[in-house]
């Protein structure tokens, strides 16, 4: 059987506080530092960072996700099945996709649709494009 502690009384990751928490003033750290050691971490700061005592920033809300489509592609002959793959977009942003015997490339740029290669139907369906 494992053991956890709870959640307040285990030690907090500093490698975290220090990313989240801005930098405690240098006269409440408990351990004084040389000059410098000051100086380096000043000029540092100044090189690395601009000035800023956060490294990561941190948003209270995250983005939206979007509530309607951009665009609706109409695809008839789309076989149901999840373990098949009939949908692959390029690099050079071209969709291509099986519908039926027939693999189809659709131009996003342009929003022209042309027809790739078609098999016979005693093969069957399309089951896997990449």
């Amino acid at each position: 059987m494992l053991y956890m502690p709870p959640l307040s009384t285990r030690p907090r990751n500093p490698s975290c506080y220090l990313l989240t928490e801005p930098r405690k003033e240098k006269e409440n750290l408990a351990v004084a530092a040389s000059p410098a050691k000051e100086a380096y971490l000043k000029l540092l700061a100044e090189k690395l960072l601009n000035n800023l005592t956060r490294i990561l920033d941190f948003r209270n809300k995250p983005p939206k996700p979007e509530t309607s489509a951009e665009r609706i592609l109409d695809a008839p002959e789309l076989v149901d099945d999840h373990r098949l793959n009939l949908l692959d977009c390029g690099s050079n942003n071209v969709l291509s996709i099986g519908l039926g015997s027939t693999v189809y490339l659709w131009d996003a740029s342009s929003g022209s649709t042309s027809e790739l290669v078609t098999i016979d139907e005693g093969y069957g369906p399309v089951t896997s494009i990449y």
